[in-house]
């Protein structure tokens, strides 16, 4: 699985112009199995491929930034449900 975050300020609502990206920060996800540290791959985008995922495990985001630092709260994988059909009408 990739996990990707991607990080930027808040603005007005009357601001038309994209949101400021957070840049430089550590971003990491640590479950039981470990600490996975994201690698910056643009300005506030933060990937990492192949990341183990076991399901029903808890996950935690972590980010470091400007000095300060935010934890998500532990949310746990579920399973995909399987298709059991598709359809399309024109």
């Amino acid at each position: 699985m990739t996990a990707t975050v991607k990080l930027s300020r808040p603005q007005a609502i009357k601001d038309q112009a994209a949101f400021p990206e957070i840049t430089g920060a550590v971003v990491s996800i640590s479950s039981p199995s470990g600490k996975f540290d994201l690698e910056e791959t643009s300005p506030g985008t933060y990937s990492l491929s192949n990341v183990p995922v076991t399901i029903g495990e808890e996950y935690t985001l972590h980010v470091e930034t400007e000095g300060r630092e935010f934890y998500s709260d532990a949310m746990a994988t579920l399973a995909t449900p399987p298709l059991d059909s598709i359809t399309f009408r024109y």
